[in-house]
């Protein structure tokens, strides 16, 4: 809830300070301003900037967001002043979160659902709780928590500041400002500290404290040469400015009368805002999707590279990776696997605001980033069409074919998925109940999601991302997203072949089914697609970088090797043998981690085999909304000790 302040709520300003060339989420509403520190390096400002009026916002290289704090005193008029920073603010919540030892709530993402659960976006709860306070400030740290003795011991084990700073900082505060020395003595050698220049002061203690703090500040310019300092020791002034505040309140506490309140301090992790994805070329752009995270980026750079060498030169391939908390190394490395094709680029976007509040659910060999396809109709909104391809796989043919297939008004193209036809045509009662619970017509033709046209105009037009993220999340599907869609989109899908899709996985796995049990007709298309097909999928549980002797492993293996991460990964399975041989060479007793001591006791109380075991998962199944799945135990050589639905 938001609302205009009235004559009768107080005028209470508070400043978010936001670093040069940043693309930060930006909160901004009738309490808080975000404020461009450093702003004189700017020629344009899209936020209020630090250098207008009287400032000093030159200092910001070393006086970090006290440059804002100093434009605000100079030249804004309010009742209370609050400072906080685009990642660190002050929650307004109605309850606690549970800070951790360093005085931080930690969130992942800085969203607008997160902003409204820690009470930011109340303009009036915001204006009520800083009015009953003079002083506001974060929940303050006790350093003896995190094995430190006191305010000036942090500073003196700080490995790259320089305590003598600090001690000058501590005499011109007795030379200059007397009033203040007792507090500041007093204050570092405490244990109680508050960090990071985040407070709400009522006008005339901020006035109070802008005097004390520039004034010191001043002084300690004229007498200290900081230009040879490193880049953390060169901001001495913005970490001096924190152990100032600390002062200040010790002193309005020693004076004592004033209202003094503390509030947790959120911490986000990610705050940048994700730009609106534009084409990358300007003409013949063929979006291409993929999704992985920073470990399977690895075997992504084969499926990139050989989509990169079958490519025309007569199109532009427009490559979109999507992920969470990629590394600097993992996206030059992609872009690296295609630097010697021009007209082919590849660009990342960040998907984890999108997903932070779901709870997904997730199988061991299937991970989070499978859902990621369900918000590229909206994320990529400016196509009306896109391809999305696994990371599993190898491109053997110009996907510009593909993408030129014309599947109408269908929202997908893809290839049907024969294991799939295997298992249900071969009698999986218990799977073909599942689908039926859905309401599925021809279940046993759904399509394996790993290689998709995707209709996002249609998509768009009938289904939000976030109606898919939800039914994913109350579904509780066996094979996820893949489920998911096949049930949503059934009727209208288009085939668009076994050669875009083709599986290889070794005739021993599951998918060895489709050879005795899948449809005569489907399987002769399927034979027919083996002689001359244009990716090859390793959809199943064998991937070709763990079993090099696994069918068609040797096309990953001729993309792989020319790979930025080819020497890197062999070096590390090396490693990992040598570390595995070694751990043989001296047995010893194995540390069990507390999952594994659980797991242990419940298979002591729930041997497999038995009607109880499966009882209780069930159970469990039942109440963590996951499928039950029967188990093979013929496949496992055990011998059920109750009669199963095999007989």
């Amino acid at each position: 809830m938001t609302s205009e302040k009235t004559a009768d709520q107080p005028n209470v300003r508070i400043f978010a300070t936001h670093t040069v060339g940043s693309n930060n989420h930006v909160l901004r509403n009738g309490v808080f301003e975000a404020v461009r520190g450093g702003a004189f390096r700017e020629q344009t400002h899209t936020l209020q900037p630090d250098c207008e009026g009287e400032n000093i916002s030159e200092k910001n290289p070393c006086y970090c967001e006290l440059t804002t704090q100093y434009w605000a005193w100079k030249n804004v008029d309010a009742d209370y002043y609050g400072f906080i920073h685009y990642r660190r603010m002050l929650s307004f919540a109605d309850r606690e979160f549970g800070a951790d030892a360093w005085g931080n709530v930690k969130f992942d993402y800085l969203t607008d659902r997160a902003l409204r659960e820690i009470g930011v976006l109340d303009e009036d709860r915001v204006r009520r709780i800083v009015s009953e306070y003079d002083v506001l400030t974060p929940t303050p740290v006790d350093l003896k928590k995190v094995g430190i003795k006191s305010v000036y011991e942090q500073y003196e084990i700080a490995p790259k500041l320089h305590i003598e700073d600090l001690d000058l900082m501590l005499e011109i505060i007795r030379e200059r400002t007397p009033d203040y020395y007792a507090a500041a003595s007093k204050y570092l050698a405490g244990s109680t500290c508050y960090l990071c220049n985040v407070f709400v002061l009522k006008k005339e203690l901020f006035r109070a404290y802008c005097e004390f703090l520039f004034t010191v500040l001043e002084e300690f310019d004229r007498r200290k040469d900081t230009s040879e300092y490193s880049v953390e020791a060169y901001r001495t002034q913005g970490h001096l400015g924190e152990r100032m505040f600390g002062i200040f309140l010790t002193h309005l506490k020693e004076k004592g009368g004033f209202r003094i309140g503390a509030r947790e301090m959120v911490y986000f992790s990610h705050t940048q805002i994700q730009p609106r994805f534009q084409p990358a070329f300007s003409e013949n752009n063929i979006p291409v999707i993929f999704a992985c995270n920073e470990y399977y980026a690895q075997f992504c750079s084969s499926a990139i590279l050989s989509l990169a060498e079958h490519a025309s030169p007569e199109n532009h391939y427009d490559l979109i990776v999507l992920g969470k908390d990629f590394s600097a190394t993992a996206k030059s490395r992609l872009q690296a696997t295609v630097a010697d094709f021009p007209n082919v680029s590849v660009r990342f976007y960040d998907v984890g605001a999108l997903f932070d509040q779901y709870h997904l659910f997730e199988r061991p060999n299937i991970s989070m980033e499978t859902y990621y396809r369900l918000v590229i109709p909206e994320v990529f909104d400016v196509y009306d069409k896109v391809l999305y391809l696994d990371g599993d796989l190898i491109v053997l043919d110009d996907v510009a074919k593909l993408y030129a297939v014309d599947i109408g008004d269908c929202y997908l193209g893809a290839a049907r998925d024969i294991g799939h036809q295997g298992n249900l045509n071969g009698g999986d009662r218990k799977m073909m109940k599942y689908y039926k619970q859905f309401g599925c017509k021809d279940c046993k033709n759904f399509f394996n999601a790993g290689v998709l046209i995707m209709n996002t105009k249609q998509f768009r037009a009938d289904f939000t991302s976030r109606f898919l993220l939800d039914l994913a999340q109350q579904g509780a599907f066996m094979f996820q997203d893949q489920d998911l869609l096949n049930i949503l989109c059934e009727g209208r899908i288009y085939d668009v072949g076994y050669e875009w899709n083709f599986y290889g996985d070794p005739v021993e796995s599951y998918r060895g089914w489709f050879n005795s049990f899948a449809p005569h007709e489907a399987y002769q298309k399927y034979m027919a697609a083996k002689k001359n097909f244009h990716i090859i999928h390793y959809a199943g549980n064998e991937k070709p970088w763990w079993n090099p002797a696994q069918e068609y492993a040797e096309i990953f293996w001729r993309y792989f090797r020319k790979t930025p991460y080819y020497e890197a990964f062999l070096t590390q399975r090396m490693r990992d043998y040598a570390s595995d041989i070694a751990g043989r060479a001296v047995p010893r007793k194995k540390e069990q981690t507390e999952e594994q001591r659980r797991r242990g006791k419940f298979g002591r109380l729930l041997p497999k085999g038995t009607r109880r075991r499966e009882i209780v998962k069930k159970i469990v199944c039942f109440f963590t909304r996951k499928p039950y799945i029967e188990p093979d135990y013929e496949a496992e050589g055990i011998t059920p000790k109750y009669k199963t639905n095999k007989g």
